[in-house]
Order: C-alpha cells, then structure tokens, then sequence
C-alpha cells in the first residue's frame, strides 16, 4: 500500500480546449519543454513508466520518475527523486484532466510528499506554487497558439 502524501500545493483550472488536445501535450513525458519555458533542458532515460527525466532549470537539476501515464484516466504523475534540494523526500507532481465539456477541461496539478521536513511547506510551497501556475498558464498559451503548417 502507498505511504500517505502531504498536500504541498494544489492548482485546479478549466482549460478552454478538448481534453485529448491537453493530454497530447502533458502526456509526453521528455516533451515538457515545449510547455515549460523555465526549462532549461530535459533529457530522459529509458521509456514509459519508470523511465526518468533530468530536468536543468535556473541552474539545478531534478530527476523525476514516471509513476503513473494514464491515458484512460488523463493522469501523469512523476516522483521526485531524492535528494531534491527542499525539505521533503517523495515529492510527487500529479496532473490529472476531466473533460467538463466537449470544449472545455479541469485540469488538476497536485504537487504533494511522502515526508515534508518541519516547515517544510512554508519552504516549498512558495516555489511550487507560483511554478505550477506560471506553466499551467503557458500551457494554456502553448494551446491557444494556431497550429503552425
């Protein structure tokens, strides 16, 4: 059975677009680039569920672990793998989709540990926090953009 997770920080939007044109974007797991301009670079070792990515960003490099890649749930969700560089061990990022209409998604990003360190979310909820919201908005941005031919 999975270890309970502490919330650290949780982002619920609705997104104006059909949900498969979300999941093709979020759900290419070495692909987060595109969406996330923060990145600096990302590279990925092996494939599908337990392949991981180093993620280069503003000078530190993260190491995430495909957990889960659902394409029937429209959820992704990646570990964070230790050490991270912030006081928890078995940080998670959860993006799951539901389809509100034929046009028009909630998309949910869940950022949560298994151990979060004394005042550990006074520290890391901060960064997340404005993170998660500033790629859920270029997401949206990435989506809105005409295809280009």
């Amino acid at each position: 059975m999975s270890q309970p997770r502490t919330l650290i920080c949780k982002e619920v939007v609705t997104i104006n677009q059909p949900i498969g044109n979300i999941w093709a974007i979020i759900s290419g797991f070495g692909g987060i680039k595109t969406w996330m301009p923060a990145i600096d670079s990302c590279s990925v070792e092996g494939d599908g569920i337990s392949a991981v990515r180093t993620v280069s960003l503003k000078g530190r490099k993260i190491n995430e672990q495909l957990e889960v890649c659902d394409a029937e749930s429209h959820t992704i969700s990646y570990r964070l793998l230790d050490p991270t560089g912030f006081p928890m061990l078995g940080g998670f990022g959860t993006i799951s989709l539901v389809a509100q209409s034929a046009n028009q998604t909630q998309l949910t990003w869940i950022a949560d540990a298994e151990e979060v360190g004394g005042g550990g979310i006074a520290k890391i909820e901060p960064v997340f926090a404005p993170f998660i919201r500033e790629n859920i908005a270029t997401l949206q941005s990435h989506l809105e953009r005409p295809a280009s031919h």
